[in-house]
């Protein structure tokens, strides 16, 4: 049977994490895959007001993926999503049907907007650019306090790579929409995609102060600030997300690099003991300590931190495979085998240390 284009909409809860959304791409993806298909875009929508509650809930997070395969793959697909608890909805329609159906909606009422945008999506995935962008106008143009149909516009324009265009539109948002973080990031991606590193920051600072529990738009404003070496900057907004949740160490693990950067390494690797002290569960400030001491050229002292580390944490994985890496990165391929394979004859069904051993033991082959 010939291959068809269809249009996946899945629903998932409102307070859904971007890890979650990624796991369940990911085995939308592994099904696609293996049964010879392609996916070929996939939007994002977010959260948006469901027709009528779905297992309690009002509100529900979108995704929309066009993809390229036969109907036995999406008979699996539907199979697949319907099993997953984190999925309250689904829905499945050839691209052909969904254009009836749309173009049905649109001459009942031609403002329906989920249409209009539902429109756009199957013209993007045609690479129909014209009548896209003609389409997400008209959702613009008749719902004027609803920021969706222009973000749709910047999406279309970062995927042709037409960021002066997508920096524009962006911008026009946020003066309508100021305090909406979906646009606010849409503006800092076209700003970066434009080349305006700092007006990015800029946008980033304020959907960041809008929501500053949310880790996506709180890591990007670091990394943004770090490319450009506002240090100051970055530590200010670490010391206030530590204080939120000081137990956080990937936060308290940046925290010392930025350190570094200010005040020097012997600041950093103190401030990192002190933070290990108060956290001697976590392995990131061993982690941390010896990425400094490498990037410092200590490479001795890299290897020794770790070294210590793995004698106190000896079943800790993620020392272990540290170590391994350094050794190996140092020229020592024959250490960095020995502690995979130490490690692995106390765990032998450890499948982290296994994959971390296969390419090692094939360097020392090869050499």
């Amino acid at each position: 049977m010939a291959d068809r284009q269809y249009e996946l909409v899945y629903i998932l809860p409102p307070d859904s994490t971007e890890a979650q959304v990624a796991e369940v791409q990911t085995q939308i993806e592994e099904v696609v895959s293996r049964l010879h298909g392609q996916i070929a875009s996939t939007d994002n929508w977010g959260r948006k007001r469901l027709a009528y509650e779905i297992a309690r809930h009002k509100e529900g997070f979108y995704v929309l993926q066009t993809i390229n395969g036969s109907g036995e793959l999406m008979k699996e697909l539907d199979r697949r999503l319907k099993v997953m608890d984190i999925v309250i909805r689904q829905m499945i329609v050839r691209v052909d049907e969904a254009k009836k159906v749309y173009g049905d909606l649109l001459a009942k009422k031609p403002d329906d907007t989920t249409a209009l945008l539902g429109l756009a999506d199957i013209y993007i995935s045609e690479k129909k650019w014209s009548e896209a962008t003609d389409v997400i106008n008209r959702a613009r143009t008749v719902a004027r306090s609803n920021s969706a149909p222009g973000l749709k516009l910047v999406s279309l324009y970062e995927l042709r790579q037409d960021w002066n265009s997508a920096k524009t539109v962006a911008g026009e948002l946020a003066m309508q929409f100021p305090r909406d973080v979906n646009v606010l990031e849409a503006q800092g991606r076209a700003e970066l995609g434009a080349g305006d590193t700092n007006g990015a920051i800029s946008s980033y600072r304020r959907a960041y102060e809008l929501t500053p529990n949310s880790m996506p738009i709180l890591s990007r404003y670091l990394s943004l600030l770090n490319s450009e070496k506002y240090f100051t900057e970055a530590r200010g907004v670490l010391q206030e997300a530590v204080a939120r949740d000081p137990r956080n160490a990937p936060l308290n693990a940046d925290l010392i690099r930025v350190e570094s950067e200010l005040n020097g390494l012997d600041a950093a690797i103190s401030k990192a003991r002190a933070l290990a002290d108060n956290d001697p569960n976590s392995n990131i400030y061993s982690l941390v300590v010896a990425e400094l001491y490498e990037k410092a050229d200590r490479i001795g002292d890299a290897i020794a931190t770790l070294e210590k580390a793995v004698a106190a944490k000896p079943s800790d994985d993620g020392l272990t495979t540290a170590l391994s890496r350094l050794y190996g990165r140092t020229g020592d391929l024959p250490k960095a085998e020995a502690i995979l394979t130490n490690r692995l004859k106390a765990d032998p069904k450890n499948v982290t240390i296994s994959a971390t051993l296969a390419p090692r033991r094939s360097a020392i082959v090869k050499t």
